[in-house]
């Protein structure tokens, strides 16, 4: 057994002692509180210093939350003598949880791999920190309800995207109120009994079997922090063998993960579904030009053209406001898990291999521009290459960019591009929920504006959204997060027009 176990047995004895049905409800309270702002019972956390008047948010992280719900699904019992609702007990449970993690760094962070650490560290926090609003669902509503990856998601699940998102929504919606609930069925808005089994069936697994897979994962070494929580394909907890249609939600935020960026996995191993999606997502972003970008910006949808080794595909988009042509590639290639937390560099440097073919691509594209071989004419503006990927590889410590370039400039050379276009022409890579808001900042203060500040350095270094937050913060602030509000609305008032008061 690993030293780190040592380590860790405070937290497991401490874990121990509380009761898991009780303290995964009591969790269910802090995370619709700290996620939702929902009042807490009056009961809890009385024991709590009343000054400084401190957000509970601001005290406890949501990742913290994550964590202290796997380990007390691992290690709860049937009886309480300690409860997560009193401030004492659920503040030295995070000690706990902190104390490990310090005892993590202690011995297994140094200065050899403190910059891949910031990596992995990114891909734990940063997730939590981005909100589940209109324009994230309805992303993935979009780019999976098109009818090519449609025919994916029936094939998988035996639902379209239309009942898994109406389903969905009409779940997550009654766990936002209660921690608890029957398997209801989902006639008024559409989907029937059958198919509304289908879904839970998916979304939930019994106690015992999410205890054994916690059991498998869990690592007593630097991986402890950031093993694969199974809560994240299914949300749901069946918490009575003789009642499995009783069902617990002990994080509700979950599910319309689960139904977003989650359904990817139901679908990916399927023969065709990566072209179906990769064109999905292009419409996609098409779609969200159109809805947002105006004149004096123009966008472009570059034909296939024949190269000189047979039919190239070409730009997907460009955006130009005359001055300055954005040269858009769309991927939904997306890091594996061992990529954003592996101990080592190897599955991380396969994926950015991925994504330097991708921005040599691009570049080869806008060389073929300018030697006349393809329908775009990018004329005199200044064409700088950006690569939208559909989730967030986040770019933010400097050792990944570093191997990024390491492994594009071989790739340039074998493709015939001069390493100069790196200064010349310099890339961004952004993911979708970043362009979103770019866009929208495009319109306010210029495209070839903000495009000037950000390949400058050390601003070309920065992932996007944070370099917009710092150089463009009152256009950022002032845009909405509603780019396609009506069509949310529709959808909406659809599922609510349908279920009578107080069913849900």
């Amino acid at each position: 057994m690993s030293t780190l176990y040592e380590a860790y047995k405070p937290l497991r004895n401490f874990t121990r002692e509380f009761a898991l049905l009780d303290s995964l409800i009591d969790l269910w309270q802090l995370f619709t509180h700290i996620e939702d702002g929902a009042d807490l019972p009056s009961t809890y956390l009385q024991d709590r210093p009343s000054w400084p008047i401190v957000p509970l948010s601001d005290q406890i992280l949501k990742w913290e939350l994550e964590l202290l719900t796997r380990e007390v699904i691992l290690n709860g019992g049937l009886t309480a003598r300690k409860s997560l609702s009193s401030w004492q007990t659920l503040s030295k449970a995070i000690k706990a949880i902190r104390d490990l993690d310090n005892e993590i760094y202690r011995t297994h962070i140094g200065p050899d791999n403190i910059l891949h650490e910031i990596h992995r560290i990114a891909h734990r926090q940063l997730p939590w920190q981005a909100p589940i609003n209109v324009d994230f669902v309805m992303r993935y509503y979009k780019i999976f309800n098109d009818s090519n990856v449609d025919v994916f998601v029936v094939a998988s699940t035996g639902l379209t995207t239309d009942q898994i998102f109406r389903i969905g929504a009409a779940v997550a919606g009654s766990y936002r109120k209660r921690p608890r609930m029957v398997q209801q069925e989902y006639g008024v808005i559409g989907v029937d009994v059958a198919l509304s089994r289908k879904f839970f069936e998916r979304m939930t697994i019994n106690l015992a079997d999410i205890k054994k897979q916690m059991a498998q994962k869990q690592a007593y070494d630097g991986r402890w922090i950031y093993t694969w929580n199974p809560l994240i394909a299914t949300p749901l907890i069946s918490i009575d063998p003789l009642h499995p249609e009783r069902i617990l939600c002990p994080i509700p935020s979950h599910i319309m993960r689960r139904i977003t960026q989650g359904l990817y996995y139901d679908l990916y191993n399927r023969k065709g579904f990566d072209n179906a999606f990769g064109a999905s997502f292009e419409l996609y972003i098409g779609e969200l030009l159109r809805q947002v970008c105006r004149k004096p910006m123009t966008i472009i949808r570059p034909a296939p053209y024949d190269g000189s080794k047979g039919r190239k595909h070409g730009l997907d988009w460009v955006l130009t406001d005359g001055m300055t042509s954005l040269a858009i590639e769309c991927k939904t290639k997306r890091l594996t898990l061992d990529s954003k937390f592996g101990s080592d560099f190897d599955a991380l440097d396969r994926d950015l291999d991925v994504m330097a073919s991708a921005l040599t691509q691009c570049y080869k594209n806008i060389s073929d521009a300018h030697e006349g071989q393809s329908h775009w004419d990018p004329g005199a503006t200044r064409v700088l290459p950006v690569v939208i990927t559909l989730e967030d590889w986040f770019f933010i410590s400097p050792v990944t960019r570093e191997r990024l370039a390491n492994q594009l400039l071989p790739k340039l050379k074998a493709a015939g591009v001069p390493p100069t276009v790196l200064d010349e022409m310099p890339f961004t890579v952004a993911s979708a929920s970043e362009f979103e808001v770019a866009t929208q900042v495009f319109g306010k203060a210029g495209l070839t504006n903000v495009m000037n500040a950000k390949t400058q350095e050390p601003q070309r270094g920065w992932a996007l959204l944070p370099f917009l937050i710092s150089e463009f913060n009152s256009e950022v602030a002032s845009s909405h997060r509603h780019i396609f509000g009506n069509d949310f609305r529709s959808l909406h008032m659809s599922i609510t027009n349908q279920i009578p008061n107080g069913s849900l």
